[in-house]
């Protein structure tokens, strides 16, 4: 009965299909499927740099 009242407050919210949703994106092969013409991206990394002086807190 209660669950019920909830269906009757938000319809459609407990059926598995909606309108309005949209199949998963996934989002590795969408970039893959962007670089993959190009033949790849070699990206420069730069070096690491010597971590800073921690604060004091005097």
């Amino acid at each position: 009965m209660a669950s019920d009242a909830i269906d009757e407050q938000h319809p459609g919210d407990s059926s598995p299909e909606r309108e309005d949703t949209k199949p998963a994106c996934n989002l590795v092969a969408k970039i893959k499927a962007r670089i993959a013409p190009l033949g790849g991206v070699d990206l420069e990394i730069p070096p690491r740099e010597p971590m800073r002086e921690p604060p004091t807190f005097d």
